[in-house]
């Protein structure tokens, strides 16, 4: 048995031109505390718990237990992510920004489910499961919400680097929802939900899909992610379409290298010690469509700049710089310039 842990405290300047439509102010938070434990019994039975103090709220994120039915093929059982996106499952601790793109409105949280996991864990990996919203959901209130969602990808060695391609999907359903929405931050956690789609009523079924890329040779590294959801609605109502997207770049100064899992298909941690890495990253979301109404729907573009100092592999400081442009449909566009810095300890 490990026990594992995160303190991530932040802090965050905001400036921003219209306060009136989006006051925001400056501050500090804990972003972050997790405890879990994990590890192996009962022969080849693995399971991982774990527990989070963030936004004022505690909440169980991963309780799941794991074995492998092949050598090739694995099952999982219980409460985690969603298989959807490298960045999304490629743990907060090892993210190269503070927070992740404006396009994670669509990447799927932690939900009960069944997910198998099936890869060579040398060039290729499929992860697929189905879900329910939450740790509990349905009963006396009625049939639950429900998701089928994976991911495919290959990781060729390219010379002494690796390039990883893959595709997302998800497709959802709405047994009992009347409404559901999208609303998204700049880049930064303190600050308001300032781009909206307002309540989608009637929605009957959702589907997301997206292409992801990544590639690291050496001390540099990139990635990218494109995703797109279409709505789907009873009563004679038109679907909504929505989509965004992020591409991004980091460079070890000091010479090490991000650390790419081919098993999981996502970052885990750097062998990085007195290390510097500067990164760059451009994102932009989407959230209009002619079926919506909300005065705040409309389209939201950051850019973050980064630099992260390891003083060794568990222990960063971050400094982000974002700047985040809003372009609304129907009311006057913002602008929000952000200087935020993380204290991270994780093991």
């Amino acid at each position: 048995m490990g026990i594992a842990g995160r303190i991530q405290a932040d802090a965050y300047a905001i400036d921003d031109d219209n306060s009136a439509l989006n006051p925001m102010g400056n501050g500090a938070q804990l972003r972050r505390a997790r405890l879990g434990a994990y590890g192996k019994m009962f022969g080849a039975w693995q399971y991982k718990f774990e527990v989070e103090y963030a936004g004022d709220k505690v909440a169980i994120k991963d309780a799941y237990v794991q074995t492998g039915l092949t050598d090739e093929l694995k099952i999982r059982a219980g409460h985690f992510k969603e298989f959807y996106g490298i960045d999304h499952l490629t743990s907060d601790n090892y993210v190269t920004f503070m927070e992740r793109a404006s396009s994670s409105v669509y990447w799927p949280d932690e939900a009960m489910g069944v997910g198998l996991i099936y890869g060579d864990e040398k060039l290729y990996g499929i992860q697929a499961g189905i879900y329910s919203p939450g740790v509990a959901s349905g009963g006396a209130g009625g049939t639950t919400d429900w998701s089928v969602t994976g991911r495919g990808y290959v990781a060729p060695q390219i010379g002494s680097g690796v390039v990883h391609v893959g595709l997302n999907g998800s497709y959802r359903g709405y047994e009992t929802s009347a409404t559901t929405k999208f609303e998204q931050r700049p880049e930064t956690h303190l600050a308001e939900k300032v781009l909206r789609t307002g309540n989608i009523a009637n929605p009957s079924s959702e589907t997301r899909f997206g292409p992801e890329i990544a590639a690291v040779f050496g001390p540099v590294s990139a990635q990218a992610q494109y995703d797109w959801s279409q709505i789907d609605r009873d009563g004679g109502l038109p679907s909504v379409s929505t989509e965004g997207g992020y591409v991004e770049a980091s460079w070890f100064v000091t010479g090490e290298s991000r650390n790419y899992d081919v098993k999981s298909g996502t970052f885990g941690r750097p062998n990085a010690t007195n290390a510097i890495q500067l990164a760059a990253r451009y994102s932009r979301l989407k959230l209009e469509d002619a079926a919506l109404t909300d005065a705040r729907r409309g389209t939201m573009d950051n850019i973050t700049l980064g630099a992260n100092y390891f003083f060794n592999p568990n222990v960063r400081l971050m400094l982000n710089w974002v700047r985040a442009d809003t372009d609304y449909t129907a009311s006057t566009d913002e602008t929000y310039n952000i200087v935020q810095s993380r204290l991270q300890l994780d093991w």
